[in-house]
């Protein structure tokens, strides 16, 4: 049987959050790509996860255009569940960089760019902690 409307929706934003920074890490023309968790890894990483998390539990998605709505507009419309998903986005992050070493997580987000895929063990146990769901069963 296959996974659930809300449990597929919230796989998304771990995902996504990966895939967001992934973009970071790869940088700006002539920039290099950070080899340690940075501010902007952390402000890239918890940004696509709330973002993500409180667009799927509204049931708005970014191919939607009638749907789609910028950062600001997600803040304004769902105060709330802006708050809850940045606290929560941000113990993901903070569980990822204790326990996952930085070229993991790295090696990791290339793969999820190129790839999605089940996320390790490591990445599903630090979302869980915090009270995000990475898994599709």
């Amino acid at each position: 049987m296959s996974a659930s409307p809300i449990r597929r929706l919230r796989l998304r934003a771990p995902l996504l959050a990966m895939v967001l920074a992934a973009g970071l890490l790869a940088g700006c023309a002539g920039q290099r790509a950070p080899s340690s968790y940075t501010d902007g890894v952390r402000d890239a990483f918890i940004e696509g996860c709330w973002t993500t998390t409180v667009s799927d539990a509204s049931n708005l998605t970014a191919t939607s255009t009638t749907k789609a709505l910028t950062v600001a507009q997600l803040q304004k419309k769902f105060p709330a569940e802006v708050k809850a998903a940045k606290s929560q986005c941000t113990c993901a992050f903070k569980a990822i960089k204790r326990d996952v070493p930085f070229g993991d997580f790295k090696k990791v987000n290339d793969n999820q760019t190129e790839k999605p895929s089940k996320l390790p063990a490591s990445f599903t146990k630090a979302y869980a902690s915090c009270g995000l769901s990475a898994t599709t069963g």
